[in-house]
């Protein structure tokens, strides 16, 4: 069990098992803050697993680059 910093990190079997965690991630996140109606498809659970990799980091940032009113 990781403690403080430390991480834990949990192999996934497959992109379906991901894809519970993160819903089931999103409706916790839904009883406790605002509503928030996403939809998870793979693109987006890729993305989502990348930047949560990058925010890992000390430093670790990102940006994200694209056309005014693409939805990005």
């Amino acid at each position: 069990m990781a403690k403080g910093f430390d991480k834990a990190y949990v192999a996934i079997d497959s992109m379906a098992d991901l894809k519970k965690i993160l819903e089931d991630k999103l409706a916790e996140y839904n009883e406790t803050k605002s509503q928030m109606n996403l939809v998870l498809f793979n693109d987006a659970i890729g993305h989502i697993c990348r930047i949560a990799r990058i925010l890992d980091f000390p430093v670790g940032n990102a940006l994200l680059v694209g056309v005014g009113g693409s939805g990005k």
